[in-house]
């Protein structure tokens, strides 16, 4: 069998959002896959049986849950060894607005730029050849390339010597994108709202959290800090 090292990601905000200054793709980087899956499946059903109204979801996205409740998902979801959370941050007050750079493709290169400072500089998180990168299907590949897995074969594969297996997942058919719905929302919450009491701080996994941040020497941190109930939605 291949050992594998999985990348689940998702994305909260949007490019073209302009109530919000911070766009977010994040998730969490494995080798347990299985796992978490079976801790997810876990989870759903015991935060289903607590709080009924949550029933009515098809999907536990983290824009439906209360802030203690996306705590108690992801404070055991990222015990699973192996896991862990990473992100990029981008100020997009510093993207340069061009017509001809749609979203897709704004998205494959901020990914492109995440997966590059993983592998630059968390080189001992991938000893295996092979990276398995699992999305969100709302993504599409880069237009001008035949795939997004080749664009990141050929802009990071040859250079790194690993080889990339891309997979687009519906989020509401596979745990794992959930999981990574829930870290993306919880970013994007703490970057867009910046409350005193935010749900990212009450996760102590996220101390471990591998961020990049766009652009990497005008990224301007939020200063702002509200006093609004921590319950927010990304998309």
């Amino acid at each position: 069998m291949e050992k594998l090292t999985y990348i689940v990601i998702d994305e909260s905000g949007a490019m073209h959002q302009k109530e919000n200054d911070y766009f977010i793709i994040a998730g969490f980087l494995t080798k347990q896959i299985y796992s978490i899956k079976s801790v997810h499946k876990k989870l759903e059903k015991e935060i289903r049986d607590k709080y009924a109204y949550l029933k009515k979801y098809n999907e536990l996205k983290g824009a439906f849950l209360k802030s203690y409740q996306k705590i108690e998902m992801l404070n055991k979801l990222l015990k699973v060894p192996t896991t862990v959370p990473i992100a990029i941050v981008v100020d997009k007050k510093h993207v340069v607005k061009r017509k001809n750079h749609d979203e897709n493709i704004k998205y494959n290169y901020f990914l492109q730029t995440l997966l590059h400072f993983l592998l630059t500089n968390f080189s001992y998180l991938f000893l295996d050849e092979i990276i398995e990168l699992i999305l969100d299907n709302r993504n599409v590949s880069v237009g001008s390339l035949n795939s997004l897995e080749d664009y990141l074969n050929a802009e990071l594969g040859l250079k790194y010597d690993k080889k990339f297996k891309v997979h687009y997942r519906n989020s509401k058919e596979h745990r794992e994108v959930q999981m990574a719905d829930l870290i993306s929302n919880t970013l994007f919450g703490y970057y867009n709202y910046r409350v005193k009491n935010s749900t990212y701080r009450k996760i102590p996994a996220f101390r471990n959290t591998i961020l990049s941040k766009f652009p990497y020497n005008a990224f301007e941190e939020p200063k702002a800090i509200q006093n609004v109930v921590n319950s927010y939605k990304s998309d």
